[in-house]
């Protein structure tokens, strides 16, 4: 039996380095990393990361796209271990 697709937006495969910030509740930036997308939509990213990132962590990340770089903000809904790394 066939499984039905149940994401609202298509997700498309796409490596882009990014840095990010995890920002508390007030908006106080605190630690400072890197990872990669996996893949974007319209409404999230796949990223890898070296460190955990608990559900629910607010960030602030910066995104490289071709000449530019991309400020975005969001939380993490998804978080697992994966290859010696993280997917969140």
């Amino acid at each position: 039996m066939e499984q039905k697709e149940q994401r609202k937006f298509i997700r498309y495969d796409a490596l882009h380095l990014l840095d990010y910030q995890i920002l508390d509740e007030d908006g106080n930036t605190g630690e400072y990393s890197m990872g990669r997308t996996i893949d974007v939509s319209i409404d999230g990213i796949k990223l890898e990361t070296n460190s955990e990132l608990k559900i629910n962590t607010r960030l602030l990340i910066t995104i490289g796209l071709e000449d530019d770089l991309v400020d975005l903000e969001g939380r993490t809904t998804h978080a697992s271990p994966h290859n010696g790394r993280f997917i969140s």
